[in-house]
């Protein structure tokens, strides 16, 4: 179990604002304060459970927003609340070592520029990932297959809102569900 906190008090934190058509860094007072705890346990041969969960309150100072008012805001793309779970088994197989896991990951939500537009927020989301994997023990060699996103949810990891110079807004989304598979050579 590891557990911490921190206090950050930025004298000059790096804020993206638009000023026209130009993104402009402007240095801002800005603080962050929360704690992380992280778990990792083995409690039985070939399981393994990890858990993470962090809290965050971060303000960045100051902001000039598009209609001139002058507020303290959100820190772009600071979470309140994260949280993430990963379950693994492994065990003895034939020739060889089997694998399965799975991981899942929450985000409350967050903005993408210090604005805090409306356009700008993506709400809470969760996703997760399912692994399956072989390793031969006589050869190093370890086939996978694993689906990311299995829920197939939709999230932003980039906006870039030109809604008040363009009317527009450049948006990028996490991948949706996706198959693959792996061949990995270990060489010792």
């Amino acid at each position: 179990l590891n557990l911490s906190g921190f206090y950050y008090n930025y004298q000059n934190y790096q804020s993206f604002e638009l000023a026209g058509l130009s993104l402009v860094v402007r240095n801002k007072r800005a603080f962050a304060k929360g704690f992380e705890a992280e778990f990792n346990t083995r409690p039985v041969n070939g399981l393994y459970l990890q858990a993470n969960m962090a809290v965050l309150d971060a303000t960045v100072k100051n902001v000039t927003l598009p209609s001139g008012e002058v507020a303290d805001r959100r820190m772009a793309q600071a979470p309140k609340f994260t949280a993430s779970a990963l379950l693994r088994y492994e065990f003895d197989a034939g020739a060889g070592k089997l694998a399965m896991q799975t991981n899942w990951k929450y985000n409350s939500s967050q903005y993408f520029s210090t604005f805090n537009a409306p356009v700008d927020l993506q709400d809470g989301y969760v996703i997760g990932d399912a692994r399956i994997s072989y390793e031969f023990a006589n050869i190093p060699l370890e086939a996978a297959v694993f689906v990311n996103n299995l829920t197939d949810k939709r999230y932003l990891i980039y906006n870039l809102d030109l809604s008040g110079p363009l009317g527009i807004t450049q948006q990028t989304f996490g991948r949706p569900r996706w198959f693959g598979g792996s061949l990995t050579v270990r060489f010792r």
